[in-house]
């Protein structure tokens, strides 16, 4: 059985969670995980783009805009 993956940590063998990330490597804005399925075995790579998402300062949070959270 094949998987259709639209989700990352998710077998594209078998369609479980239950996996574990191998190696990874991160770059400035990539990000790749190797990961393995406790349920088959299978192993597989995914890749991830990052993006700037907000920051934390003197105890107050704010998002990608600069705006602070104050639903948090």
């Amino acid at each position: 059985m094949i998987v259709k993956k639209n989700e990352g940590y998710v077998c594209p063998h078998c369609g479980e969670w239950d996996v574990s990330t191998e190696d990874y490597e991160m770059d400035i804005d990539c990000l790749w995980v190797e990961l393995s399925c406790h349920h088959c075995g299978e192993r597989w790579s995914e890749y991830y783009t990052l993006t700037y998402d907000g920051y934390n300062y003197s105890g107050k949070t704010y998002d990608a805009e600069g705006k602070e959270c104050t639903d948090i």
